[in-house]
């Protein structure tokens, strides 16, 4: 918090200096200050921005440790059950096509059985990706939405903050100086904005990451389990 009281003190002496001064000369002093705070809302934007890419990172890297250890698991378990389930009923299967080719030394058979066994893998993995997609997209949306957002809202500061030095040099503009400083106290709302939007996040995504770790991904109810977290997970981003 350095250098957000830093730049909180630096805009009270603004406020107080055009205060006093009114219509007399204002003084060299009193635009270094202002041009200084300036300077304190460029890094403190850094700051931020920095901060949310940071907690991001963070939850992106738990979303890929639910995929690794839970989804992948269900899914080969899953497709298993499946090409199991044809093999048994005897139609075209990967443990059909494996048995064949241990029967048959024919170099076609290897070769159906390479081409099922690519597309099988293939398949699963699609499969595997496509739901890592479906997860980290709303993460990226809302980081992208909230530094464009806290932004906007320190591009907006540091322009009226230049207008105000600017302002500063002509004893004319006075008045409409001291409104523009004030104005700068608009940042406030910057601090719940992140605060409220991250613990939101995190929170949602920590109690359902907590019940992705309970699936038995060999159970029968798995896929029913996964949908449900599934669709928790996807709440937690709707606005």
């Amino acid at each position: 918090m350095f250098f957000k009281d830093k730049l909180i003190i630096r805009s009270f002496l603004i406020i107080l200096l055009i205060t006093v001064v009114g219509c007399i000369a204002i003084p060299q002093e009193t635009v270094s200050l202002s041009a200084a705070i300036g300077k304190d809302l460029r890094e403190f934007k850094s700051s931020h921005e920095k901060m949310i890419t940071l907690y991001y990172d963070k939850e992106l890297s738990n979303i890929d440790k639910f995929i690794e250890e839970i989804y992948t698991p269900y899914i080969i378990n899953y497709t298993i059950k499946v090409e199991m389930e044809e093999f048994e009923s005897g139609n075209e299967s990967l443990f059909g096509l494996m048995r064949e080719a241990a029967e048959n030394n024919s170099g076609k058979v290897s070769k159906d059985l390479l081409e099922y066994m690519q597309d099988y893998l293939q398949a699963a993995q699609n499969q595997i990706e496509n739901k890592r997609i479906s997860m980290t997209k709303p993460i990226l949306e809302e980081r992208s939405s909230l530094i464009l957002s806290v932004n906007r809202s320190y591009d907006n500061a540091i322009n009226g903050n230049a207008a105000l030095t600017a302002h500063l040099k002509s004893i004319r503009k006075i008045k409409n100086a001291q409104s523009e400083a004030l104005e700068m106290f608009h940042l406030n709302n910057i601090d719940s904005l992140i605060s409220t939007t991250l613990v939101k996040t995190s929170e949602g995504i920590r109690k359902v990451l907590q019940k992705a770790k309970e699936i038995d991904v060999k159970s029968d109810d798995a896929l029913k389990k996964i949908n449900t977290i599934s669709d928790e997970y996807n709440k937690i981003f709707k606005k």
